[in-house]
């Protein structure tokens, strides 16, 4: 699966802002006619992402092939598994946001209240 992540700005170093400020929300909504789809959180250690939303609660393997950067995105292109249900009280990450997406979930705007971010994804085939 690839993923494109927007960004604003290069920071030098491989460290890049992929912050969107909030004001260019509602234009971001319009141009790609998305719409809010639920809350959700999702927790990060180290391979393992849990994503908890109103569909319920996954567990997933994430592996990084690669990143690179090209016209203003990273593209990363990673293998998604399922991964068993395991107990956790410690996170690498933790992020909440509400997500807005199109018709076939391709497009992904979260919105964190002080900023949002841009996403698209492609799979492999």
């Amino acid at each position: 699966m690839f993923s494109f992540i927007k960004i604003t700005k290069d920071k030098g170093d491989n460290i890049y802002d992929i912050r969107i400020p909030s004001s260019e929300k509602e234009e971001i909504l319009r141009k790609y006619s998305l719409t809010f789809k639920y809350r959700e959180k999702k927790y990060y250690i180290k391979e393992v992402t849990i994503t908890i939303n109103e569909r319920g609660c996954f567990y997933n393997y994430e592996e990084d092939i690669s990143i690179i950067v090209k016209d203003d995105y990273l593209i990363r292109e990673f293998n998604i598994s399922d991964c068993p249900y395991f107990s956790f009280f410690k996170c690498d990450v933790e992020e909440e946001y509400d997500l807005y997406t199109d018709n076939e979930n391709s497009i992904l705007l979260k919105d964190f209240g002080d900023y949002l971010t841009f996403e698209l994804f492609k799979d492999k085939n």
